[in-house]
This record gives C-alpha cells, sequence and structure tokens, in this order.
C-alpha cells in the first residue's frame, strides 16, 4: 500500500498511456497525488487548495472536486511524459466558483463531493447540494491504449524501457506516408482490435525534466556536426560549427532548423541530413541586403524566429534584420533560394538608445526576440541598454524599415532591479524572451538571476522564479545561476539556457533537464550516455522536440534535438 498521503479522501482507477494508476486526493492539503498500483510508488503532482475530495481517472487526465472552493480541476499528462513527475502536468481547466448552479461553457457547482470516469465521454461528478449528477465534457479527449503486451520485430532501434522506436521521417502538408511495422499480439479469444500511432498529438509533448538532476526518459539525438573548429557544410559528423557559445536557432514543425553560425545563417534539412550554408556564404561583415551569397551580416546571430514557414527575423549585432525562403522545406537548398534584409537599427550597426521607424531604432547589442503573430509585433531584448523594444508592423512590408515603429516597452534603460509597471522596472543585461501561452512574455534577466514575467494585459513585471542568487536548485522559486535564451513550447512549458544546463519552469516552479556534464559524440539519455550541455533553444511547434547547439566552451559544436521517450 502507498503511504504518506495525508487525509487521504479521494480514489480512483485507470490507466493512462496504457498503463494502470491510481490518483489520490488529501482533503486536508489539497494535494493530489499519483500512484502506480503495481509498485505502491506514490508521487505529489499537484497541490491544490485544501477541500480535495473526489476524483477520477480518464484517458490523460485527473478531474478533482473540491467542496470548499466548489470547483471541477482538470489536470492533463500530455501522451509521452511521465505521469508520476510533478512537471509533467499541466491545468487544463478550473470551473468556476463560488457555489452556484450553471450549465453550460462555465458551469457551477454547490458541494462537489464525488466524481467518476464518465467512460470516453468527459466526467461526472456528484453535485451534492444541487441534487444533482453532473457530466463534465472536454474538447480534445484522446483514445485509450491496450494493454496487450506487443513483440515488434522490425523496429529502428529501441529504448531502455523496451518502447520500439520508428522514424516517420519529414512530409509535405496533407501528404500520407506508408510505413510497415512488423508486430504480433497474443490474445486470449478472437476479436477484432484497432492500432493507433500516436502523433503530434493534441498538444507537443513535453519534454520531461527532474529535480535538480537530470530525468530518465529525455533523449539527445546528435543531428549535425563533429568537425573541430570548422564551419563546414556536411551530412551529420560531416559538418562543422565555429565555436560560438550562443548560436540563435529557430525550429519548424517539420523539422527543418536554422541557426546563426557566428554571423553566418545555416540551416539543417530533415529529408537529408544536412547542414547548409544559406546567409552571408563569405563571412562578411559589412551589412548588406541580399540574396544568401551576396547578403553580409555585422556581427553574431544570437536569436532567430519563425514568422512563417518562409520567414524568419534574427538579430546581428545592434540589428534587426528578415529573411526570406523556403526555410521550411525538408530538402538541402542552395543560398541563392534565400534573401535577406536589414529592418532595423543602424545601417553601419552603431549603437543607441532612440527609437522611431526602422532606419531611426537603435539597439545596443540586440540578443533576443520573441515574435507575436496575431499583433505583428516583436519584442527585442536591447541587453545594454537593460530594456525591452517592442516593434510593431504598421506598414505593408515586413521587408520595409519604414513600415516598423518602435518603443521602449520594458525598462528604464539603467541596469538594475525593480518590479511593478514596464516604465518603471528594472532589468540587468537581459537576455532570453518567450511568449507564453498565458499572455505573458517572459524575460531571462541574466545579471539579476532571475526569470522575470511581463503581465501583456497590465503591462507589469514580476519575479516567476530565482531569487537573485546564483545557484541551481529547482522548486519554487528555485534558483538560477545566469539565464539565457527562452524558448516555450505554447502549452506551459518555459526552457531556458542556464549556465551550461538546460533548465525548464512549468507549473510554477523550475526543473532541470540536462547538467552541465561535458558533451557527447553519440546519442543517448541526458542522464546517461547522451549528456548534450545546449546554448539557445528552439521548440519545434508541433512536436514539442526541443533544438540547440551544444555549448562550444564544453564541447565540439553540434545541432542537437531533444526529444520525449514514452518511459
Amino acid at each position: 500500500m502507498a503511504s504518506g498521503i495525508p487525509s487521504a479522501y479521494g480514489i480512483s482507477y485507470g490507466e493512462i498511456q496504457g498503463a494502470p494508476i491510481l490518483g489520490v486526493t488529501s482533503n486536508s492539503t489539497g494535494q493530489v497525488f499519483a500512484v502506480d498500483p503495481i509498485t505502491n510508488k506514490s508521487s505529489l503532482i499537484r497541490t491544490l487548495a485544501g477541500g480535495a475530495t473526489g476524483i477520477a481517472v480518464s484517458e490523460g487526465r485527473f478531474a478533482v472536486a473540491n467542496n470548499v472552493t466548489d470547483t471541477i480541476t482538470v489536470l492533463r499528462v500530455p501522451n509521452g511524459s511521465n505521469p508520476y513527475v510533478l512537471a509533467s502536468w499541466a491545468q487544463e481547466y478550473v470551473s468556476p466558483g463560488p457555489a452556484g448552479f450553471k450549465d453550460g461553457l462555465n458551469p457551477t457547482a454547490n458541494d462537489p463531493l464525488l466524481a467518476a470516469p464518465g467512460n470516453g465521454n468527459g466526467f461526472l461528478f456528484a453535485d451534492t447540494n444541487n441534487h444533482r449528477v453532473r457530466r463534465l465534457i472536454l474538447p480534445n479527449f484522446v483514445s485509450g491504449s491496450s494493454t496487450q503486451p506487443v513483440t515488434f520485430s522490425n523496429e529502428e532501434w529501441t529504448t531502455s524501457t523496451g518502447r520500439a522506436v520508428y522514424t516517420v521521417g519529414s512530409m509535405l502538408p496533407n501528404s500520407t506516408k506508408t510505413l510497415d511495422i512488423g508486430f504480433t499480439v497474443q490474445f486470449e479469444a478472437s476479436m477484432t482490435f484497432y492500432v493507433t500511432v500516436a502523433g503530434s498529438g493534441v498538444a507537443p509533448i513535453a519534454v520531461d525534466a527532474g529535480t535538480n538532476a537530470p530525468p530518465s526518459n529525455v533523449y539527445g539525438r546528435v543531428l549535425a556536426g563533429g568537425v573541430v573548429n570548422s564551419r563546414k557544410d556536411g551530412v551529420g559528423a560531416g559538418a562543422g560549427i565555429v565555436p560560438n557559445d550562443f548560436n540563435g536557432i529557430a525550429a519548424f514543425s517539420n523539422g527543418s532548423v536554422v541557426i546563426g553560425d557566428s554571423n553566418v545563417l545555416r540551416r539543417f534539412s530533415p529529408a537529408d541530413g544536412a547542414l547548409k550554408t544559406i546567409g552571408n556564404t563569405s563571412g562578411g561583415t559589412t551589412p548588406t541586403d541580399g540574396i544568401g551569397t551576396f547578403a553580409q551580416f555585422p556581427g553574431s546571430i544570437d536569436s532567430i524566429v519563425a514568422v512563417d514557414d518562409g520567414t524568419i527575423l534574427f538579430t546581428s549585432g545592434n540589428q534587426m534584420w528578415a529573411g526570406f525562403g523556403p526555410f521550411s522545406s525538408p530538402n538541402v537548398l542552395p543560398a541563392t533560394s534565400f534573401s535577406f534584409v536589414r529592418i532595423a537599427g543602424d545601417g553601419g550597426n552603431s549603437p543607441g538608445t532612440a527609437t522611431g521607424d526602422g532606419n531611426t531604432v537603435r539597439f545596443f547589442n540586440a540578443s533576443a526576440l520573441a515574435y507575436d503573430p496575431i499583433a505583428s509585433t516583436v519584442y527585442i531584448c536591447d541587453q545594454q541598454n537593460h530594456r525591452i523594444v517592442r516593434g510593431t508592423l504598421v506598414g505593408n512590408s515586413i521587408a520595409s524599415p519604414a513600415s516598423w515603429s518602435f518603443v521602449s516597452y520594458a525598462g528604464t534603460g539603467a541596469g538594475g532591479f525593480a518590479e511593478g509597471g514596464v516604465g518603471s522596472a528594472q532589468f540587468n543585461l537581459p537576455d532570453g524572451l518567450a511568449l507564453g501561452d498565458d499572455n505573458a512574455l517572459y524575460v531571462a534577466d541574466s545579471n539579476n538571476a532571475r526569470l522575470r514575467r511581463i503581465n501583456l494585459l497590465n503591462n507589469t513585471v514580476s519575479t516567476v522564479a530565482g531569487d537573485g542568487t546564483n545557484a541551481f536548485t529547482d522548486g519554487t522559486p528555485g534558483q538560477v545561476w545566469i539565464p539565457r535564451g527562452l524558448a516555450s513550447d505554447g502549452a506551459g512549458s518555459i526552457y531556458f539556457y542556464d549556465f551550461y544546463r538546460l533548465r525548464v519552469y512549468r507549473n510554477g516552479r523550475l526543473y532541470t533537464i540536462a547538467t552541465d556534464a561535458a558533451g557527447s559524440v553519440s546519442d543517448g539519455y541526458l542522464d546517461g550516455t547522451g549528456q548534450h550541455p545546449p546554448s539557445r533553444l528552439a521548440v519545434n511547434p508541433k512536436s514539442g522536440t526541443l533544438y540547440s547547439v551544444t555549448i562550444s566552451s564544453i564541447t565540439v559544436p553540434r545541432l542537437v534535438a531533444y526529444e520525449a521517450v514514452v518511459p
């Protein structure tokens, strides 16, 4: 029997990812536990308000009733994530309080006590003081899995936990691909069964994380790189990346990746595994618009964001640029397929503090970008000016400096630390931006050793992680050393580089994914042979796969994918 659950009240049995699981609530503390009924191991996966009563398990979710807040809270674990790790769970829904009775999109309840799975159609709960049994229906429920053992015969490779892995490869939109999978399933009687292949699912698969140590089910896969001290186009280990600790990077949904290699742009094409230079093939530093073989960028390309499949924005020195071309193509393409134009910052790359259109605005080391496609707005870390600049596309052409309007959005321009409104808040060498799924802009406040959050609705700045002490401590608020290079998966995870480590902020706390161990030359799990210390990060918006160029201070630079593997 599992122990250590105070005032255990509600219990429910179900399956998640084909494995049995128990959900248990603590009435006095509001804690929710996942219990493995085979090993009796219990794991705290969420702390809610005291008064948690009934719980139901169904289709990757826990539904928890609370008779103090009169609410139903739904927690969800993405396919591929470990359900016994707190970081894997996201809060999907909370019904509104206070007590009452209302059906519809925002239902209210009065003293909900018991909950039960709804047999594939939401959850049932006892609304005690309303004298009703009610059904809560949520969208995007995924089908369940069989627990029958399966033996595979033609897998490409097998994980340490016995999972067979097959690679589908890149695909064009609306296309199909046939993959032959050889397996046997033994049943006790004749029956009809269906096989479901897990793809991108209803949300990106969160990369698992541990507390003060790497998790056991994150796999590091080397895509390209290995040639020492050389910028060399090639396939896989035959490619080389010049040592540069902070390579800008952007990822596309089909697995294509664009990286900054000092002041040169390069692209990884997943269909052929090639790393190819596509911008500034000469390596020149005189700012020059043009196709990839003619364009030149003045400084290190520290940040890249994808606007769409054919457009990127990136920083170089004290400038911001736009690039155009088939960046998401699965195949290798020549530099002549791409073109680039400066859209903001001094034409000669001189620093400054002015705001205005793209020709007028000045930066002092534009180190990070975040792009909001709905508002056609870009946020820039103006690092040495200790501020966040906001640029809005007010004209018709993203490629025209005159079509942009830039203002100083957050920070006073002086290095320091202060919370509050964006006009009075202070940062100290900010070096990372990411738009969360909560109407917020996250900032890596590097020299303040904090992760900051800007509420875009009321324009206020607050600290969500770190206390100003340089350390690696997971938890709430935890401690960070020098956070940089934020990346959001759009589903509640903010990944970032922290002094050679890969860490994540999710569910209101810090976790560790990879440590600062020396880099590996091979694929493998991050807690074993596949240690790959990152630099700046990008997230595949569909799969949730992380990408980074390993940091050259302690390893040969390699483009690596960090992937969640079902435990």
